[in-house]
């Protein structure tokens, strides 16, 4: 189907980099000889979707159901499709989302480096325990229910991440990010936020240790909160 957008849209952007380097398709013949269309990518079409529904949805909504099996989550780590993803983050504005993803970022940056630190010291390689964590973290976003629960998967894995420590400087301070990650309307878009920040981290972004190098941080709040 086609849609027509009524007025402007701020995140027009996102679904016009996702059609760009994840848009596409290819064509079979069935055996009436009939012509099928398949999309190389769900994600432009997911996207357009929430943009012109109505009442208008959040563009990452719905983001879970492309990765709600270990298959579909798979095919999304592939390179070309990861690279297509990054694009998107880049044309991401709203703020709440960029804080989101960047906290997300940053904390996986640090788990990854404590991982990779360990294997280093007992002698084997990390890639299988990169993707075993990553594995673990969709189930456990995709199987919690309220945004109380998220919140706090959230900030442990921040506290984990820095073992108790603080993260490093963000653009926005603590009050915005505890106003967005306890407030219940936004429970679906936190948590496909987060599904889409575990499938856009670069490694290449950030330094194996975070960037500490700044004393104004964002602190790790109590878990309990």
């Amino acid at each position: 189907m086609i849609a027509r957008l009524r007025d402007n849209y701020p995140e027009l952007n996102v679904f016009l980099a996702a059609n760009q380097y994840l848009g596409g398709h290819r064509t079979h013949k069935n055996r009436k000889d009939e012509t099928q269309v398949w999309l190389n990518n769900y994600v432009p079409a997911l996207i357009a979707g929430n943009l012109a529904a109505e009442p208008k949805r959040h563009w990452c909504a719905k983001f879970n159901t492309l990765v709600n099996n270990e298959k579909d989550f798979k095919q999304m780590l592939a390179k070309n499709v990861r690279e297509g993803l990054r694009m998107i983050k880049e044309e991401v504005r709203d703020t709440d989302d960029q804080l989101i993803i960047d906290i997300f970022h940053k904390a996986w940056n640090r788990t990854m480096g404590a991982m990779g630190e360990r294997a280093e010291r007992e002698g084997f390689d990390a890639s299988d325990l990169f993707s075993d964590r990553q594995e673990r973290m969709r189930n456990e976003i995709l199987r919690i229910k309220t945004s109380e629960q998220l919140a706090t998967w959230f900030l442990r894995f921040c506290a984990n991440a820095t073992k108790g420590g603080p993260l490093p400087p963000l653009r926005k301070g603590e009050e915005r990010v505890r106003a967005f990650i306890f407030n219940p309307r936004n429970f679906d878009r936190f948590q496909n936020l987060c599904l889409f920040a575990l499938l856009t981290y670069d490694k290449d972004q950030f330094t194996p240790k975070g960037d500490q190098t700044n004393g104004n941080q964002l602190s790790v709040w109590n878990c309990s909160h």
